[in-house]
């Protein structure tokens, strides 16, 4: 890079040595530079439009902390900005927020460490408020949508949504009145493209669906028009952006796609889910998941985990270790010993990481090894039987109590991106044993 392009052409001797450090520090050790750089991220900081947005409300949050750390490691005093700062970052947040800032102030004057405790306390109370809310409404409610317009595909936005508004937090909730992980044609599990009932309909009974339950026309998700999708869907048969199953092609050769990406499926299967000891896609077998709080320096997220008894070792997903910044300890080669005897040989990252429960009431360092992927995508308990159960015994289940879309995924709020292995589960297992049913 420019660092390197400054000192490439001195001889290695110790008396250029210093010369190198001398032009590195006077190139990229200005700390006018630097403090210019931290005070305009801090004016960029993204507004947050609803303090129900608890995700963008936490990455918002992070980023001002990290920001106002950085200036006091280069002894930037607060009192030479907050007076400046403070208004600006007030004019990023929702006005509910602002006006109980305003009823907490203790003086005229503005503080940026209190308006940063001011942030503080009210992200973790809604985090807190959300952790215990009811995953499964028992209220049910109608909604009335638009009919679709055959003729121009098009539905209107101010009547898609005239009998209903949605808050935030509503749309955070991944069981808001439907099930936004279930096939929008067929509410069954599984992939809207491989969907056998959707692909015995025509094109225009397809989108009549779409249009019946509000979904777009380039994703068939719920809550969005075609007109404001961002997502990057590439048609595998005529190449534009929507799904395949949208596509004006003939059925028959969707089918055809179909029933060899089904084929493709089942022999990647393996080499998905490799790292698991033992990973049953049967729906009735219950799995050790859970969710921890993970911490380094000023980042915490809620990650989604699974205990693998199987396991020599802990590992953790590269997306994680990579938006925790998390710092590499070591390296270590290891052999994994695959179902059927197969063994593969690979290079793993080490990292220690501090977990604790969503209580906060325990934690331990654990060291884990990076890993591609966990696991495939794992459902919650879902039966509401065995949650009342867990309830009338007083067992807190975090997977279960806590929204998964607080987590911290990639693609599917049930990702895995941590795996407790053997070397860590002992730690965790109280040894008290109460069962829910004959085989649980």
């Amino acid at each position: 890079g420019s660092a390197l392009s400054t000192i490439e052409g001195f001889a290695l001797t110790p008396e250029n040595y210093e010369i190198a450090i001398k032009l590195l520090k006077e190139r990229f050790g200005r700390s006018d530079v630097l403090i210019n750089t931290h005070l305009n991220n801090l004016l960029r900081i993204c507004p947050l439009k609803n303090s129900d947005d608890i995700v963008s409300f936490r990455k918002m949050f992070d980023n001002i902390q990290t920001e106002i750390r950085s200036l006091e490691s280069l002894n930037v005093l607060k009192e030479t900005y907050q007076n400046l700062l403070c208004p600006l970052l007030l004019k990023c947040l929702p006005p509910d927020l602002v006006l109980e800032y305003n009823k907490s102030m203790k003086s005229d004057k503005y503080e940026i460490n209190e308006l940063v405790d001011f942030l503080s306390i009210q992200l973790k109370a809604k985090e807190r408020s959300l952790m215990y809310a009811s995953p499964v409404s028992s209220k049910k409610e109608k909604y009335s949508y638009p009919r679709y317009d055959s003729s121009s595909e098009k539905i209107n936005n101010s009547r898609c949504f005239s009998s209903k508004r949605f808050s935030s937090s509503d749309l955070i909730s991944s069981e808001v009145k439907t099930k936004t992980n279930a096939c929008i044609f067929c509410n069954e599990f599984h992939a809207v493209g491989d969907c056998n009932y959707a692909l015995s309909l025509s094109l225009e009974q397809r989108k009549k669906i779409l249009s019946k339950k509000a979904a777009c026309f380039i994703c068939a998700k719920p809550f969005h028009l075609a007109k404001f999708c961002k997502s990057k869907i590439v048609c595998t048969l005529c190449g534009k952006r929507h799904l395949s199953i949208l596509c004006n092609q003939d059925n028959s050769v969707l089918k055809n796609n179909t029933h060899l990406n089904e084929n493709k499926n089942d022999n990647n299967l393996l080499n998905e889910n490799f790292t698991l000891a033992n990973n049953l896609c049967s729906s009735e077998v219950y799995l050790q998941t859970l969710i921890v709080s993970v911490e380094n320096n000023d980042l915490k997220h809620y990650v989604r985990s699974i205990i693998d008894l199987g396991s020599q070792r802990s590992y953790v997903s590269k997306y994680v270790a990579d938006v925790m910044k998390l710092k590499c300890v070591g390296e270590q080669t290891v052999t994994h010993g695959l179902f059927g005897g197969l063994k593969r040989r690979e290079n793993h990252k080490k990292y220690s990481i501090e977990l604790r429960n969503t209580e906060n009431n325990f934690s331990c360092n654990v060291e884990v090894m990076d890993q591609n992927k966990i696991c495939t995508s794992l459902p919650k308990l879902k039966d509401p039987k065995n949650i009342e159960e867990l309830k009338q015994l007083g067992i807190f289940a975090s997977d279960i109590c806590l929204n998964e879309n607080l987590c911290l995924y990639e693609n599917d709020p049930k990702e895995i991106h941590i795996l407790l292995g053997a070397d860590t589960a002992a730690r965790l297992f109280t040894g008290e044993i109460k069962n829910l049913s004959p085989v649980i």
